[in-house]
């Protein structure tokens, strides 16, 4: 829980935590009690074994509707980008959680590798870089904004039926942060056998702890 906690207050440097385990551990409970513990709106996407490029994970263009149909993630990632004005107090100020269940059902490189290099670039920039969306049509790109409030998380099963990470992934971006290659400079933090069924307390005693710590330094 304090290794979790710790990556997510890091993320400037460590663009993404994976907890990575075998099926059925809890993994993608934790960052749900997490985020409803600690008041962060939250957002899930269920990976399948079909993405294979960025409108999987943004959405696509239907020719026989003829409209952008976008997937419920980038609704999120739009709305958590809002800014205060015309009485309304506006989103990009408030914590908003990114779960990408199962990730590696498919290759990451495929629909993910674009959002990595947009948050490799924010480090130690003070300008927020964009995703440009491909709305299709002919078109220009719809940019959203990939702000400092916004946390990724995503898990990783253990098993045969997921894919590799590629040594493309790793070497680019171990080339541009220095860092080790920990699953392309990631946070792997997650290896508990069994936690499903304590998580809820885990994080509710969690949060009660640093409430209290809070308390006694401010006296």
């Amino acid at each position: 829980m304090i290794a979790f906690h710790t990556s997510l207050k890091t993320s400037e440097i460590t663009q993404m935590t994976i907890l990575a385990g075998v099926s059925g551990t809890g993994k993608s409970l934790l960052p749900k009690l997490y985020a409803k513990a600690g008041g962060i709106l939250f957002h899930m996407a269920s990976v399948q074994p079909d993405w294979d490029s960025p409108h999987a994970l943004f959405g696509h263009y239907s020719s026989i509707e003829g409209q952008f149909n976008a997937t419920e993630l980038v609704r999120g990632l739009y709305q958590s980008q809002q800014k205060r004005g015309d009485g309304y107090e506006g989103t990009d100020h408030l914590l908003t959680m990114f779960l990408l269940d199962e990730m590696n059902l498919a290759h990451v490189e495929l629909y993910f590798s674009d959002v990595l290099s947009k948050l490799e670039d924010r480090r130690g920039e003070k300008k927020v870089p964009e995703i440009g969306i491909d709305l299709g049509a002919g078109c220009d790109r719809f940019a959203i904004p990939l702000g400092r409030n916004i946390l990724w998380v995503g898990t990783m099963n253990e098993d045969e039926t997921t894919k590799a990470l590629s040594d493309k992934v790793t070497d680019e971006v171990y080339s541009k942060s220095g860092w080790p290659v920990i699953s392309f400079s990631i946070a792997v933090i997650w290896r508990s056998r069994n936690l499903a069924c304590s998580a809820s307390s885990v994080v509710a005693g969690f949060f009660m702890r640093c409430c209290t710590s809070s308390s006694r330094r401010r006296k």
